[in-house]
């Protein structure tokens, strides 16, 4: 399948990820309206597995991430990790979530969750999943 180059007006996304039975959240964004080429990058140098806790896509996602980061400076571990709970990140999402964006997100998550039985499958499942 061929990759589609993204247009600088299509939009990104700022995601949500963690190290599988860690706390500290990454707080990120991506070019892409999908997180998961980053999520495949991310999870490279993760030892204890990689989970993607969520995504909001976004007409400008680097701002969005800057908003997010100053909103929870508090909560700044280091860089772009932050000590947050499942909860103020799903209102987080919810809140900047339009329908289509959540219309969005849910076909991501289908596709997804093909591809994860595709692995379990074959037995290279290596990664657990929480999506929103």
């Amino acid at each position: 399948m061929e990759k589609k180059q993204l247009d600088t007006d299509e939009k990104g996304c700022v995601y949500f990820f963690k190290h599988i039975g860690l706390s500290p959240t990454k707080i990120g964004y991506s070019l892409s309206p999908s997180p998961i080429d980053r999520f495949e990058q991310f999870k490279t140098y993760a030892p204890y597995g990689a989970e993607l806790v969520g995504f909001i896509q976004s007409d400008d996602a680097k701002s969005l991430e800057t908003e997010l980061h100053q909103k929870f400076a508090h909560a700044r571990m280091k860089g772009e990790w932050f000590e947050l709970d499942e909860v103020t990140i799903q209102k987080t999402i919810k809140f900047y979530s339009n329908i289509e964006q959540v219309e969005a997100r849910n076909a991501f998550e289908i596709l997804w969750a093909k591809k994860i039985q595709k692995e379990k499958e074959k037995g290279k499942l290596y990664l657990i999943l929480a999506l929103v």
